[in-house]
C-alpha cells in the first residue's frame, strides 16, 4: 500500500473485555452496534484476531511495546511495578515522524495505590512519549483514587452515589451483579471518556497529524449499564451460546446469565453510541477521508461459556478479540478476513501508516497486506500467554487448530473450524498426535526467537581493544602499547 500524500490522522479505539461474537457485524442478531457495523462495512473485519494475553495489564503492555509477556515480563495484573517507560515504543515512534500523541482512558501500565492521583504521574506519561495524557480509573478502582473523573463526578454532585454503588458491588462479592448505574450515560466512565475525546478532536489544530488513542474501560464489569441502556435489552430475548452449561462454576443458572448478558449488551450499545460520537467528531474535523480508525479489545469475556465468567483462559470467548480497520480510499470496504492476526499487529500497522516504513517484526506484523488481499497470510501461527500461580500457560493457533499447554501439565487441542464452541478436547486422539507435535514446535520457535539477551552483540575484550591475535606476531608489543595508553605511561 503506497504512502498517502499527507500523514493521515490515526484514531485507535480500544475497549476492555469485549466478547468477539457480540457484534452485529460478527453475526449477533440481538445486540445493536450500528456504528461499529458501519465501520466494518466500510472497512475490513478480522475474524481470527487473538490477544497476546487474555488479561488486561500484560496485553496492554504488549501493545505499547510490541512485545509478548515472555519478553516484557509483565505476566498478569498483580505487580507493584510501573511498566518501564523505555520499553514503550509506540508513542515515541509516532512522535519521531511528526505526530502529536494523545491518549485518554484506561492505560493499565501500572497500578496505583489507594489515595493516589493519576495527575501525580505526569512525568511518567511524558516519558512514554505522550504529548497529552489523561489516564482514568476502571470503575472498581475509581473510589480508591483521585483523578479527573472523580473530580468530574464531584462537580456533578454524584460522587457519593458512584462510591456507594461500587461499595455495594464489593459487599455482595460479585463483580457480575446486575445493577444499573446510578449515573447518567454521560456521567458514566465510558460516556466521560467519549466526551473528553470529542473535545480533543474538536480543538486539535490541523497543522500536525493527530494520533489519538481512546481507551474505554467498558464493557468490562461491573454490569452497570446506565439508563436507558440498563433496560434496553430483555433477558428473555437473549440467545445463549451453546457452550453455557446449566450452572456456572459460581453456581449461576442460565436465567441469571441472561440477565447478565442483557446488561452487558447495554454496555456494548452504550459504547457503540459513543464511538458514533467520535466518528461524527472526525467528520466535523474535515479529515475523515484521510483518517485511519482502528477498533479492538484487549481480550474477551466468557459470560458463562464453559461455565466461566470474565477472562483469563484461551477459549474463543476470552482469547479471541474483535478487530476492525477503516481507512476511506485506502482500505477497500465491505470485507472480512479469516487470516490469523495478533493484537500486537496493531502496533506495526500504526507505525507503518504513520511513517510509510514497514517495521514488522516476528511479533508484530503490519495488517496492510491483508487489507489489500484478505487471503494474504502474515502469520503461520499466533500466540497468547499468561502467567499465574500454576506457572506459565500458552496458546498456539495455527490453521484450523488451537493447542494450549498449562503450567500444571495439562494440554488441549481443539478443531476451531469444526468445533467453534470448543466442546471436544482432541489431545488424546492418536490421529492428531502429529498436529500436537507441530503445535509444540510452533511454541518452541516462538519462545526461542527474539528473547531479551543483554549479551547480544557483545565483543570480546581483545576485539574491543583492536587486537586480532590471528596472524599478529607482535601481539605482546601491541598490548603493552594499549596498556600504556590507558595509564598515560
Amino acid at each position: 500500500m503506497s504512502r498517502p500524500v499527507a500523514h493521515p490522522d490515526i484514531l485507535l479505539i480500544l475497549t476492555d473485555q469485549w466478547n468477539p461474537r457480540m457484534l452485529g457485524c460478527s453475526g449477533d442478531s440481538v445486540v445493536r452496534t450500528p456504528n461499529l457495523d458501519r465501520l466494518a462495512r466500510e472497512g475490513i473485519r478480522f475474524d481470527n484476531a487473538y490477544t497476546s494475553s487474555p488479561v488486561c495489564m500484560p496485553a496492554r503492555c504488549s501493545l505499547a511495546s510490541g512485545q509478548f509477556p515472555h519478553q516484557h515480563g509483565f505476566w498478569n495484573n498483580f505487580t507493584g511495578r510501573k511498566f518501564p517507560a523505555e520499553r514503550v515504543t509506540l508513542y515515541r515512534q509516532l512522535r519521531e515522524v511528526g505526530y502529536s500523541t494523545a491518549k485518554i482512558g484506561k492505560y493499565h501500565l501500572f497500578n496505583l495505590e489507594p489515595g493516589e492521583d493519576h495527575a501525580d504521574h505526569k512525568a511518567y506519561y511524558e516519558m512514554l512519549g505522550l504529548d497529552w495524557a489523561q489516564e482514568l480509573p476502571t470503575p472498581y478502582m475509581g473510589p480508591y483514587l483521585q483523578n479527573e473523573y472523580t473530580r468530574f463526578l464531584q462537580s456533578e454532585g454524584v460522587l457519593k452515589a458512584y462510591v456507594d454503588d461500587i461499595a455495594y458491588r464489593f459487599t455482595v462479592g460479585d463483580h457480575h451483579v446486575v445493577r444499573p448505574s446510578p449515573l447518567t450515560a454521560d456521567q458514566h466512565i465510558d460516556g466521560y471518556v467519549a466526551q473528553r475525546a470529542v473535545e480533543y478532536i474538536d480543538t486539535y489544530p490541523q497543522d500536525r497529524p493527530m494520533f489519538l488513542c481512546v481507551s474505554f474501560p467498558g464493557p468490562h464489569t461491573p454490569l452497570d449499564a446506565p439508563e436507558p441502556y440498563g433496560s434496553m435489552y430483555d433477558p428473555e430475548d437473549m440467545i445463549l451460546a451453546p457452550n453455557i452449561p446449566a450452572r456456572t462454576r459460581q453456581g449461576l443458572d442460565q436465567n441469571q446469565i441472561r440477565q447478565m448478558q442483557a446488561n452487558y449488551y447495554g454496555k456494548i450499545t452504550l459504547l457503540d453510541d459513543r464511538i458514533g460520537q467520535l466518528l461524527r467528531a472526525l467528520e466535523k474535523r474535515g479529515n475523515r477521508h484521510n483518517t485511519l480508525v482502528l477498533f479492538a479489545a484487549d481480550h474477551g469475556e466468557y459470560l458463562g461459556s464453559h461455565g466461566r465468567l470474565a477472562k483469563g483462559g484461551f477459549h474463543e470467548e476470552s482469547a479471541r478479540i474483535p478487530m476492525i480497520l477503516n481507512w476511506p480510499g485506502k482500505i477497500k470496504p465491505g470485507r472480512a478476513s479469516s487470516s490469523l492476526v495478533s493484537w500486537l499487529d496493531l502496533h506495526a500497522t500504526v507505525i507503518q501508516v504513520a511513517s510509510g516504513e514497514d517495521s514488522s517484526s516476528e511479533n508484530s506484523r503490519s495488517l496492510l497486506p491483508i487489507c489489500e488481499d484478505t487471503e494474504a497470510t502474515t502469520h503461520d501461527a499466533v500466540f497468547s500467554e499468561i502467567g499465574n500461580r500454576q506457572g506459565f500457560n500458552y496458546m498456539v493457533r495455527a490453521g484450523r487448530y488451537k493447542w494450549t499447554a498449562s503450567g500444571n501439565g495439562t494440554e488441549s487441542l481443539v478443531d476451531v473450524q469444526n468445533d467453534p464452541y470448543e466442546t471436544e478436547n482432541l489431545v488424546q486422539d492418536s490421529g492428531r498426535a502429529g498436529v500436537c507435535q507441530e503445535m509444540k514446535e510452533h511454541l518452541l520457535r516462538f519462545l526461542m526467537h527474539d528473547q531479551e539477551n543483554h549479551a547480544a552483540g557483545y565483543k570480546p575484550l581483545f576485539e574491543r581493544m583492536g587486537l586480532q591475535t590471528a596472524g599478529r606476531s607482535d601481539s605482546y608489543s601491541f598490548l603493552r602499547r594499549r596498556f600504556y595508553q590507558v595509564h598515560g605511561l
